[in-house]
């Protein structure tokens, strides 16, 4: 596999732009004015800077250290904004990599404060909070605009407040991951649904998600993603399901033939931090750190962005065969997995009664936002 896909990380930026940064900078401007989470502005001058004390924060993810790609980009915009704003009296360092451990221990990291925060996708998180299986519901959005807008909203604010009140972790802004999960495989093309049954496939601890993938007669297998790549080359595993972007970001197009594009459930990344180091903040870190994190979203959104308007035509100009599934064959997926799979969700969560809010937040969110009123 290795061999027929010869491609890097760093060639798939360069064709696409990425690398260096076109379309999609996000940069500051080297004003000191920041919106507060009450839309005060709040302006540091020289005085204040000297009354506040010298703060060390460790921000860890699990990408490579390259400000190109996604996950860099996220922690450096966080750093770069605490940094500037308080004239490098708040620092952070960053841990990339999976430099402090894989994803089970960073977040057991964050919550003991042995480093302070991280960015961790739904599926990361679950087995700690298990009410994120509720927005993996298959077929719940109809595209990533209209998630993230219910996760921007009053909704998204009550399942940060449970995630808060249940971990002892403030969550400080949401990046969809390149949008929804799809599979990729060695075995193809990935046309029909028989195709997949028997595959082993690569996923989260996610109860969500195994049962998704049962449910169309596959061997779901958790894996940290740090393993992935080299499962899937030596044939330890057939298949994973990842966005495109989370692809290139860990070079799985290098080891993969098929991809089925649109698939129907939705990937987020959250930015945890620890509530009790952060409580422990001066106010005006507070906001500043609140702030940061809606920043890193808007970096982080940017990036996901160009790569699902470019990520296909580079996937498809390296030779992998991807298959645009036809309405029989969503309503087909539909049947097999959306009832056995929403009844699982409602079974591990927490707070069920969440299920049938989103459910009615999405409906009104469409609404609002005039969905369906073109058609």
């Amino acid at each position: 596999m290795g061999e027929q896909n010869p491609v890097s990380r760093r060639s798939v930026l360069q064709k696409t732009g990425i690398a260096t940064g076109v379309g999609i900078t996000t940069g500051l401007s080297g004003c000191t004015t920041i919106i507060g989470g009450d839309d005060e502005q709040l302006q540091l001058d020289e005085e204040e800077l000297d009354e506040l004390p010298e703060v060390e924060a460790t921000w860890a993810h699990n990408g490579p250290p390259d400000a190109s790609l996604r996950s860099h980009r996220i922690a450096i915009t966080v750093k770069n904004y605490m940094e500037t704003m308080t004239d490098g009296q708040f620092t952070v360092n960053i841990a990339p990599g999976g430099e402090v451990g894989n994803t089970r221990e960073t977040i057991e990291q964050v919550q003991n404060n042995t480093i302070q925060a991280a960015q961790l996708t739904g599926a990361h998180l679950a087995p700690f909070f298990p009410d994120f299986n509720v927005y993996t519901s298959p077929f719940l959005f109809e595209d990533v605009d209209l998630a993230l807008a219910v996760m921007d909203g009053p909704f998204g604010d009550t399942l940060k407040e449970a995630f808060l009140d249940d971990t002892g972790m403030r969550i400080i802004g949401s990046i969809d991951v390149g949008g929804f999960q799809t599979i990729s495989s060695n075995t193809g093309p990935l046309d029909n649904l028989e195709v997949l049954e028997g595959q082993s496939i690569r996923t989260m601890s996610m109860d969500s998600h195994l049962e998704f993938y049962s449910q169309l007669g596959m061997n779901p297998e958790p894996m940290d993603i740090g393993e992935l790549y080299q499962a899937l080359d030596t044939g330890v595993m057939d298949a994973q399901a990842n966005p495109i972007e989370t692809m290139l970001l860990f070079s799985l197009h290098e080891v993969q033939d098929y991809k089925l594009l649109n698939g129907p459930v939705m990937a987020l990344l959250w930015l945890p931090c620890n509530n009790g180091w952060f409580e422990d903040l001066p106010a005006t870190y507070q906001n500043l750190w609140l702030n940061a994190g809606r920043e890193a979203s808007i970096a982080g959104r940017r990036m996901t962005r160009y790569y699902r308007e470019n990520g296909q035509d580079y996937i498809n100009s390296i030779g992998i065969d991807t298959y645009d599934p036809d309405e029989a064959f969503i309503n087909e997926v539909r049947e097999q997995t959306k009832e056995p799979v929403d009844n699982l969700i409602r079974d591990v969560m927490d707070r069920p009664e969440l299920f049938d809010e989103l459910e009615d937040t999405v409906e009104e969110t469409k609404e609002e936002l005039g969905y369906g009123s073109l058609g």
